[in-house]
């Protein structure tokens, strides 16, 4: 059985074209949780696929009337994208083990993760993982034998109150707690759409000075989207000690490239040496751009990566656009 994809395919990568490869991805609300794998089951023969379940979704969750109808779907659609995947992957006869995690069990991950026997050559899908999950499944596994997949959204809403929905807890990731010693921090965080999270952040650190970067790209449609990062996080953006820098988006090798002339042109426009803060990265943006945050984190030890976990995550777009497909590339390709 075949299927014809019908999305744009940015292919970034040409390895193990020819190869059985294992899969890990995760399970979501998103329509692009199933068209994602959908997609790269044309494109790749899948050995074994490894699916993060979060069995936050769970049927009985219906049931709860404090949950208001957005909140009811989210999780309708979630159950709908886990039968269509098993579905999917049973009629191309591929392998399939289920990783069940609690999204809020975030220092157990690591554990789970280690205990999978998967296989090399293995692909990666970015598209519904969560950022704390993909930094972590990154220390894991063996980023030479890996490439990485990523799908966008077809089209987002523009209502900040269709994303995250509260703060459920604040905490650093586990192994990227950096060298946070009794001194000022500085905020480094990338915005996307869900502002309440940036702010929540912002907060929690107090940070003597924050800068805030915004992701831009030349793909189609991303215009409009990018208005709906300065939208939703106005009010972050218009605070005082909050610097805002634009920085190549879904192009993880290209964000790399800028990240250390912006926080250099930072650091002389607020008149400081960056060696005498704390430096804490919260990641909020794009997905694929958290290749290049593990790299950068991982070459400078003094940076902890600080995450906001919401109390309610929301089904907040539709369809399904390009995809990518990344290496890990060696220092000499940068």
């Amino acid at each position: 059985m075949r299927i014809t994809p019908s999305r744009q395919l940015i292919q970034e990568s040409n390895k193990y074209k020819n190869d059985m490869v294992d899969l890990i991805c995760a399970i979501s609300f998103a329509d692009r949780s199933y068209h994602s794998i959908r997609t790269i089951i044309t494109q790749y023969q899948i050995r074994e696929c490894w699916l993060i379940d979060f069995t936050n979704y769970q049927q009985s969750l219906l049931n709860i009337s404090s949950l208001d109808v957005k909140d009811k779907e989210t999780i309708r659609k979630y159950q709908q994208n886990k039968r269509l995947i098993q579905q999917l992957l049973n009629s191309f006869g591929i392998e399939f083990s289920i990783i069940s995690l609690n999204l809020y069990q975030y220092h157990k991950f690591r554990q789970v993760i280690h205990e999978c026997s998967f296989s090399y050559p293995l692909i990666v899908d970015l598209s519904c993982i969560p950022k704390y999950c993909a930094l972590i499944t990154l220390d894991i596994i063996d980023l030479d034998k890996t490439i990485f997949t990523y799908s966008m959204v077809g089209e987002y809403s523009s209502a900040e109150n269709d994303f995250v929905m509260g703060t459920h807890k604040i905490f650093s990731v586990p192994t990227f707690h950096g060298k946070v010693r009794h001194r000022d921090s500085i905020l480094l965080i990338y915005l996307g759409f869900q502002g309440n999270r940036a702010m929540s952040i912002f907060r929690n650190y107090k940070p003597y000075r924050t800068l805030a970067l915004i992701p831009v790209t030349s793909i189609p449609n991303w215009s409009d989207q990018k208005d709906i990062v300065y939208r939703n996080n106005k009010d972050l953006l218009a605070n005082q000690f909050v610097t805002s820098k634009e920085i190549s988006g879904f192009h993880p090798w290209q964000f790399h490239n800028e990240f250390k002339s912006i926080l250099d042109v930072f650091a002389d426009e607020e008149n400081i040496s960056i060696d005498n803060y704390n430096l804490v990265f919260s990641p909020i943006g794009p997905k694929p751009d958290i290749l290049s945050i593990y790299r950068l984190v991982r070459k400078n030890d003094n940076i902890q990566i600080g995450y906001c976990l919401p109390s309610r995550y929301r089904d907040n777009s539709q369809g399904c656009g390009q995809t990518f497909i990344f290496d890990f590339p060696s220092d000499d390709c940068l």
